[in-house]
């Protein structure tokens, strides 16, 4: 034994770990062992730094302590260290060999609050060492301290240590994922002054826009610039109001709360303000699956301090939860452009607010334009497996299909969206809505699936065959020779001719796509400038 460090969590209890000489157990290199609880330690005392200790490795994977090593005269020949590990464990240097290991008085938080021995009800042999700023003058809540229970543990704790575990934990991937809001960053942010209570600072962080841009300026926070604190508080604002009821559920850090009994709750509650309303008698009548009475107790005592609590009462400054009404996500974008607009405050010079709503309207048009161009290519790819599709089917009907006379066969059937009509008037996002084109030959320019993708965005069809519902052709600068069973598409292609229906070149075809493409793009540049005024008027 070298030592054992004490170190507080998201509960006011606090674990030991033992400070081991480096040993070797199962082919692994063991320097740390769990000791789980003040009483474990309470069994081993009297204990002094250089005592031998027995530990295990539980499940192969976590080493914890089993107690005191018996002397190494009474232990088996199999139990013995060998001669190279015996020499090396007595050529080490153990500081303050000899000295007494007791159970500690006070909190290893910068605030060194004193601690309390707490017995569990449930368990007499158990007993924790409970930092008294977080845990308060609480008492039992049916066989477990009301720390395990969720008292302390909802963002009002007054341990800097316990805050700082609890804040980690609101930020972490499985709550709601505040990215860039790791370890590093949050204790930066605690240095500089910032965060000093509990959760509750973390979600009216955005409040100290400026004081956070100035310290940035100042380089007083770690690798943070005021575009990088802009973006950071953005994305706070973000995720807070895009999290739904499990999430904000489970950010409320209290104990055996997990996804699952959160999802069980709200099932059965409907929604995160009934599920805080409701006490032991509505949670015991609603026969929450997989939760006994004496966890519904324990939750009921922490969703009556998570009502009252600071964290809770921050969600609803800051619009979070709703003090009335159900409460709805917004979508990200969304969030993004009203958190943007909402970030302007009226003691910035004129100049200044309108380059950060330019700022905020260009990140939400790149959102914006990525999601489209992400739809773009999950459409085209759709495109090209239902022409897939399209042609396996029609060579597997070809196959089965029994000879028939060429004058009984049915017209050709149609490649594309043969529901759509195509009297259907073009729209400036869609120009060519309406607009059959039938490919006749090779294409030399492109391919042919690059020209089906470029006709679809643009709201037009493309057709293997000809029809009576053709109303472009296609020319291709290759053209195949005729084979005597399609003389019936040439009668079609002929007739469209008569009928007036345009016949293109492969060079017109690209001029009138790209004229299409300017103008669709020409609409929507007009609808994001609608919709910027739009913005700025409600703003």
């Amino acid at each position: 034994m070298l030592g054992i460090e004490w170190s507080v969590g998201r509960t006011p209890k606090l674990t030991p770990v033992a400070l081991l000489a480096p040993v070797l157990l199962d082919g692994v290199r063991v320097a740390r062992a769990n000791m789980h609880n003040a009483s474990v330690v309470g069994e081993m005392l009297p204990l002094n730094i250089g005592d031998r200790v027995e530990i295990e490795r539980r499940g192969d994977v976590i080493p914890h302590v089993v107690g005191k090593a018996p002397p190494i005269a009474s232990q088996p020949d199999s139990e013995k260290l060998s001669v190279a590990e015996q020499e090396a464990q007595d050529a080490l240097a153990v500081p303050n060999e000899g000295d007494a290991l007791e159970l500690p008085t006070y909190c290893p938080c910068p605030r060194r609050s004193p601690l309390v021995l707490r017995v569990s009800a449930s368990d007499p042999s158990r007993s924790d060492l409970l930092c008294a700023a977080a845990a308060g003058d609480v008492e039992a809540v049916d066989g477990e301290d009301a720390a395990s229970s969720g008292t302390s543990v909802v963002g009002d704790s007054a341990c800097p240590a316990q805050a700082a575990m609890q804040m980690e934990y609101y930020a972490s991937k499985g709550v709601l994922d505040l990215s860039g809001l790791g370890e590093a960053t949050l204790a930066s942010l605690r240095g500089a002054g910032f965060l000093q209570g509990g959760v509750a600072d973390l979600v009216r962080l955005p409040r100290q826009r400026e004081e956070l841009r100035q310290a940035a300026e100042a380089k007083l926070l770690l690798k943070m610039t005021p575009a990088r604190v802009d973006k950071l508080l953005d994305m706070l604002v973000q995720r807070h109001r895009a999290a739904s009821d499990a999430q904000l559920l489970l950010a409320l850090g209290i104990p055996r709360l997990g996804a699952a009994q959160a999802k069980a709750l709200l099932e059965s509650f409907g929604d995160l303000r009934s599920v805080l309303a409701a006490d032991f008698a509505a949670l015991e009548a609603a026969r929450v699956p997989g939760l006994g009475d004496k966890l519904l107790e324990a939750f009921a005592v922490a969703f009556e301090q998570a009502r009252h609590g600071e964290l809770v009462r921050a969600w609803e400054e800051e619009g979070v939860l709703p003090a009335e009404g159900k409460r709805e996500p917004r979508p990200v974008v969304e969030v993004a452009q009203r958190t943007a607009a909402a970030s302007l405050s009226p003691s910035r010079s004129e100049a200044k607010t309108a380059k950060a709503a330019a700022a905020a309207a260009a990140r939400a048009a790149r959102v914006e334009a990525r999601a489209q161009r992400e739809a773009e290519k999950a459409a085209a790819k759709a495109a090209r497996l239902e022409a897939k599709a399209a042609r396996d089917a029609d060579k597997t009907i070809k196959k089965r299909a029994p000879r028939t006379p060429r004058a009984a066969k049915a017209a050709p059937a149609e490649i594309g969206d043969g529901e759509e009509d195509a009297s259907q008037l073009p729209t400036p996002s869609q120009p060519l809505l309406g607009m059959r084109v039938c490919v006749v030959g090779r294409l030399v320019s492109g391919k042919r699936s690059e020209l089906v993708s470029a006709v679809r965005s643009l709201g037009g069809v493309v057709q293997s065959v000809c029809s009576r519902s053709t109303t472009h052709l296609l020319m291709a600068a290759e053209q195949k020779p005729l084979a005597d069973d399609k003389a019936q598409q040439v009668a079609m292609r002929a007739e469209a001719v008569q009928r007036g229906v345009p016949t293109l070149d492969e060079q017109a075809f690209a001029r009138l796509l790209a004229n299409a493409a300017n103008q669709a793009a020409e609409a929507e540049a007009q609808a994001e400038e609608a919709a910027l005024e739009a913005a700025n008027e409600e703003r």
